[in-house]
């Protein structure tokens, strides 16, 4: 008797160490489907299109494409040749003018846990990157800022130069076609010693005026401040760095952001005469997975505020 209960025993145990690995099983190739969804998810890019219209475009501009991408963060399998490569393919939709949102490179996760990070290699990534999209074509320039992980700002700024992109960081270009003109203006990362007021107050409200913000955590700033003769200064204003939350669990942001960030985490909002964009980016921060956001590009079209068309078209 005694000797079946023990049987009995260790069969009940066996059962349950069965189960115990069956669940494990299930729960481990449940995590291996969703990092391969998401790792999937991050190399699908989408090339998104919208018209807007811009109620102080010159007639000279009407129907000027921009090419806005940002968040390229070059890293892991995400090579400054095969990013490079991928811009060049844009040519085809025929673009005016290039954007550049900043952070060109990032740190990967193995990196940050192993402590190797090596501003070196990031230089050098950037720089093949640069290099790799030097002759892609754009009629009315290239453009960039420069993030937050845009270490060497310096250095950013001379190979840019290199391969014909105008860098503004916190700075301001105008371009011009048939006698008109716009501006960008360029803000990176870092404002902190950038005074709002006097960038608006270079403006009047008539003048059309395309913002390139790293990030949206200088939308209060760039809304709030005036023109020289009062009202809105930026007609539109673009920014990235958010990922659009990069990886989202029931709605929810794994990466941290500022409340800024998060009230303008992703797509398209109007406040007063401004229209705003924030991208999700192009690339990954840390690590090559998207779960909940996707990667992106954006071709805007601009239409001046004499076309009777919605303020926004996507």
């Amino acid at each position: 008797m005694a000797g079946r209960k023990k049987k009995t025993q260790v069969k009940k145990r066996t059962r349950g160490g069965w189960i115990a690995l069956k669940v494990i099983f299930a729960l481990v190739m449940a995590l291996c489907m969703v990092f391969a969804y998401g790792a999937i998810n991050a190399n699908t890019v989408h090339v998104r299109y919208a018209e807007t219209v811009i109620r102080d475009l010159p007639p000279a501009f009407d129907g000027c494409k921009v090419l806005f991408v940002s968040d390229i963060d070059l890293c892991g399998i995400n090579s400054p040749e095969k990013a490079a490569g991928f811009i060049n393919k844009l040519s085809a939709v025929e673009a005016d003018m290039l954007l550049l949102g900043g952070d060109y490179t990032s740190t990967h996760i193995l990196d940050i846990l192993n402590q190797t990070e090596n501003l070196g290699g990031k230089n050098k990534k950037r720089e093949v990157f640069f290099r790799g999209i030097q002759n892609l074509d754009m009629p009315l320039g290239k453009y960039a800022v420069a993030g937050e992980n845009d270490h060497d700002p310096e250095g950013l700024k001379a190979i840019l130069k290199e391969t014909g992109i105008k860098p503004l960081f916190n700075g301001h270009a105008s371009v011009k076609k048939d006698g008109q003109q716009i501006h960008i203006v360029g803000l990176n990362a870092n404002t902190s010693g950038v005074n709002f007021n006097n960038v608006a107050n270079a403006f009047s409200s008539d003048d059309c005026v395309i913002a390139l913000s790293h990030s949206p955590a200088a939308f209060p700033q760039i809304l709030t401040a005036e023109a020289k003769d009062s009202g809105s200064w930026a007609d539109l204003i673009l920014a990235g760095h958010t990922h659009g939350g990069q990886i989202r669990l029931a709605d929810k942001n794994i990466i941290k952001l500022s409340p800024q960030e998060e009230t303008f985490l992703y797509g398209w909002k109007r406040e007063s005469d401004s229209l705003i964009l924030t991208t999700s980016g192009l690339g990954c921060e840390a690590a090559n997975i998207r779960i909940g956001s996707s990667p992106e590009v954006w071709v805007i079209t601009l239409k001046d505020g004499s076309v009777d068309l919605p303020d926004l078209q996507v």
